[in-house]
């Protein structure tokens, strides 16, 4: 509570300034429509910059993406600051000068402001589904080791369910919605490869470690395939 109150005292400092300084430089009974333009498009800017917070990535570890929506903010703030001052002292019959050039502004501020959300966005999604699959592809492993020590008494099933537990573990951990259906049969093919073991079919074991290393073999292909297409 005592940082949001040392924030908010510090944010409204630049506003208790610039107003008290138009107020008092100004006649507001004889202020033109084009001044009071100016300094509404200066208030909006520096309000949108509150708005910020609200947009921001909801996750650790993505500064960056906080970042660069801020700095879009700042630029724009800084923007309509340099036009806004200059209206207050470039006195116009109208307010549409005003207006267009900072309309315009908030407009190209909205558009990139609103891109970016969207490419956060995206990234967060696929930082999740990276994070997602990291923690099947664990649980796989973990099965499948489980599995070898149940079959390390017949060497050449072992054998294949160790090739089978060298691909998962070599398994790009990068995906995309375009795989998950190869993930769910690799998940459900690990499910019963041990159910299998458990039971002691080791010939179906077998056959299943091999489904796998052609599963995961597929869906290696189709993330090559996907990034060079």
């Amino acid at each position: 509570m005592r940082k949001f109150i040392l924030k908010s005292i510090i944010a409204l400092i630049f506003v208790i300034l610039f107003d008290g300084m138009f107020f008092l430089g100004h006649d507001i009974h004889q202020c033109p429509d084009s001044v009071w333009a100016a300094f509404a498009g200066v208030n909006i800017a520096y309000l949108s910059l509150f708005l910020i917070p609200l947009l921001t990535p909801k996750r650790d570890g993505v500064a960056v993406l906080s970042g660069t929506l801020y700095l879009i903010g700042i630029f724009y703030f800084l923007a309509e600051l340099t036009a806004g001052v200059t209206f207050l002292f470039w006195i116009q019959d109208t307010m549409f000068l005003p207006v267009l050039v900072q309309g315009i502004l908030f407009a190209v501020y909205i558009v990139i402001l609103l891109m970016n959300v969207l490419a956060n966005d995206a990234t967060i999604s696929s930082l999740n589904r990276q994070e997602t699959l990291s923690d099947r592809r664990h649980q796989w492993m973990n099965e499948v080791r489980a599995v070898k020590e149940i079959v390390a008494l017949d060497k050449k099933t072992e054998k294949i369910v160790e090739r089978c537990y060298d691909d998962l573990s070599g398994c790009s951990i990068s995906t995309s919605p375009e795989v998950s259906d190869v993930e769910n049969e690799i998940n459900t093919a690990v499910m019963l490869m041990k159910d299998y073991a458990q039971d002691g079919n080791l010939a179906e074991v077998a056959k299943i470690a091999m489904n796998i290393r052609a599963l995961v073999s597929k869906r290696n292909n189709k993330l090559y395939y996907k990034r060079n297409y």
